[in-house]
């Protein structure tokens, strides 16, 4: 037996930045007639956000999110379900009494895992991918890359950090 092929745009994302655990569909809650529990179908997890969101996933999102339900690394692609998911957590960021005006557009799927006031997020706004930081307010920057060009720079980013953190245990060693 020829093992399965890899997902491609798994392989991809793996390519341009470390990932430390893609994220699996949700078990469905009822076990099946033989005993098994099967899992969600991304699909269907990404029809529930868009309708949740009244807001559908643009294209370069969706094929992202059919091939894995997030992932962890440099930055987090978050996952569509839970309460920490897309749904739930762009429905609490909308109910804010601070919430800015194209939240109701916008969909929050990516940041940092710093925290919510000092990170960077990454949201997709009407069709297009924008990089956001809270202290900037209503303003915000729409990207020239595509998502796998954002990983990467966020990869060389976490190791530039990296290497400045290692270099600067090295010079406080006593000798």
């Amino acid at each position: 037996m020829t093992p399965p092929e890899p997902d491609p745009v798994l392989a991809g994302i793996k390519q341009v930045i470390v990932v430390e655990e893609f994220y699996p569909p949700p078990l469905r809650p009822l076990f099946e007639p033989d005993g098994r529990r099967l899992r969600v179908p991304m699909a269907e997890l990404i029809e529930r956000t868009e309708q949740g969101l009244g807001v559908p996933l643009p294209d370069w999102l969706k094929a992202v999110y059919l091939s894995c339900n997030g992932f962890s690394g440099p930055c987090s692609l978050f996952r569509l379900d839970g309460a920490s998911g897309v749904l739930e957590f762009n429905l609490h960021l909308r109910q804010q009494e601070w919430a800015l005006s194209w939240f109701r557009r916008a969909i929050l799927f990516m940041n940092r895992r710093v925290s919510w006031t000092i990170d960077t997020h990454w949201w997709a706004l009407d069709g297009q991918l924008i990089e956001w930081w809270p202290q900037d307010g209503e303003r915000y920057r729409v990207l020239s890359c595509d998502l796998f060009g954002l990983w990467e720079r966020e990869q060389e980013r976490a190791d530039r950090l990296a290497a400045e953190r290692s270099k600067t245990r090295r010079t406080r060693r006593c000798t």
